[in-house]
């Protein structure tokens, strides 16, 4: 292959590899809830739902919007860590916390 037509290939290469970088960085985030992050994963806390009284008691312990957690157990009782603070929660109730997976 001729120097000149490599290096125009390599060049196309890169552009779409940057273009399908992009896309996927700005591809929307899906929310799931909190208890299906698996052990040792990330995720960044997107909405909070449920009863008034428990999403006021998440809010005061600093689960907000924008926060990053880290599940340590999942399933009936999640356990997640964020920042130094670790926090049980029990999923079979009526407050929600929903996350997006960190890439």
């Amino acid at each position: 292959m001729h120097p000149d037509r490599l290096l125009a290939t390599i060049t196309l290469l890169i552009l779409i590899l940057n273009k399908a970088k992009d896309c996927q960085m700005h591809a929307p985030l899906q929310e799931i809830p909190i208890q299906s992050l698996r052990k040792g994963e990330k995720g960044t806390v997107t909405s909070l739902a449920g009863d008034d009284c428990e999403v006021a008691r998440l809010s005061a312990l600093g689960i907000r919007r924008g926060v990053e957690v880290c599940a340590l157990q999942n399933g009936g009782t999640c356990i997640f860590q964020y920042g130094c603070s670790r926090v049980c929660l029990r999923t079979a109730g009526q407050t929600k916390v929903m996350v997006a997976r960190s890439r």
